[in-house]
């Protein structure tokens, strides 16, 4: 039994560290975002949990977040007093945009469901047992 754990311990590891690759990207604090660059990118905004809160894609990154307009606004200003929220992006050329997006929501998506349950019920999922959903609900 212990040995099936350790398995499953190790595929929940190497799966977490490739759903948190933007941990890897340049990143800026959320009210620091006139401080993004200009150009093409894939963007995920994350708190001090590491909780990714929004994945998208610029034509023009500094654009795309400049002001209150974006539609997350709104949510990010109200919880990012206690949350902290960064910008990670990644450049990504314009012409590979949606295919980048793709990917990194369908790598996502996981902690999306388990942010959005986790709101709807005001509660903390402990780690251990997204861990064990996260390893039983792999894509084959």
């Amino acid at each position: 039994m212990l040995l099936i754990w350790a398995f499953y311990e190790s595929k929940a590891i190497a799966y977490s560290q490739k759903i948190m690759e933007w941990k890897n990207w340049f990143n800026v604090l959320f009210t620091e975002r006139n401080r993004l660059p200009t150009y093409s990118g894939i963007y995920a905004i994350a708190d001090t949990n590491n909780c990714v809160w929004y994945l998208g894609q610029a034509i023009n990154l500094r654009n795309r977040w400049t002001g209150k307009t974006h539609h997350r606004y709104p949510q990010l200003i109200r919880s990012n007093r206690k949350l902290s929220h960064k910008i990670y992006y990644k450049p990504v050329p314009i012409d590979s945009l949606d295919q980048q997006e793709k990917h990194y929501i369908k790598l996502n998506w996981r902690s999306h469901f388990w942010k959005k349950l986790c709101d709807l019920l005001t509660v903390r999922i402990p780690r251990w047992l997204l861990i064990v959903v996260i390893v039983n609900n792999q894509p084959r």
